[in-house]
C-alpha cells in the first residue's frame, strides 16, 4: 500500500501540521510505501519516506506553477492512499480534484483550519 501525505509547508515555524506529520509518516513507513509532497524552504530529508518538493508561482497564497501541477498529479497517480493536511490551499484543493478523477481514497486531516 502507497500514502502520499500532501502538506503546503514543511517548515517547522508552520506549527502544528508539520510537528504531527513526521511521527505519522515515520510510524506508517514501517509497514507501507510513504511519501510527502510539500514546499519547503529548507531541504527537509528522510531515509523513511520520500519527499517530493513542489515550487509555487504564488507564495503568498501557496498558488503552484504548471510543473508542480504536474508533478503532483503524477505523484498522486502513483499512490493508493491521500492524506490532505491542512485546507484552505491551492495545494489542498489540487489534490482533491485529480484524487477524486483518479479515484483514490482520500484523507482529510484540517489540523484546526476548518475552526470558525
Amino acid at each position: 500500500m502507497k500514502i502520499l501525505h500532501v502538506i503546503n509547508s514543511m517548515d517547522m515555524k508552520a506549527g502544528g501540521p508539520p510537528r504531527s506529520l513526521i511521527p505519522i509518516a515515520n510510524t506508517q513507513s514501517k509497514k507501507f510505501d510513504v511519501s510527502i509532497i510539500s514546499s519547503s524552504k529548507e531541504n527537509f530529508e528522510n531515509e523513511l519516506f520520500d519527499y517530493v518538493k513542489i515550487s509555487f508561482l504564488f507564495q503568498r497564497f501557496f498558488f503552484p506553477n504548471l510543473k508542480s501541477i504536474k508533478i503532483l498529479f503524477c505523484t498522486i497517480r502513483r499512490n493508493d492512499y491521500i492524506h490532505i493536511h491542512n485546507w484552505w490551499n491551492f495545494i489542498s484543493t489540487f489534490t482533491l480534484i485529480f484524487s477524486s478523477i483518479l479515484k483514490k481514497k482520500i484523507i482529510i486531516t484540517p489540523h484546526g483550519s476548518l475552526h470558525s
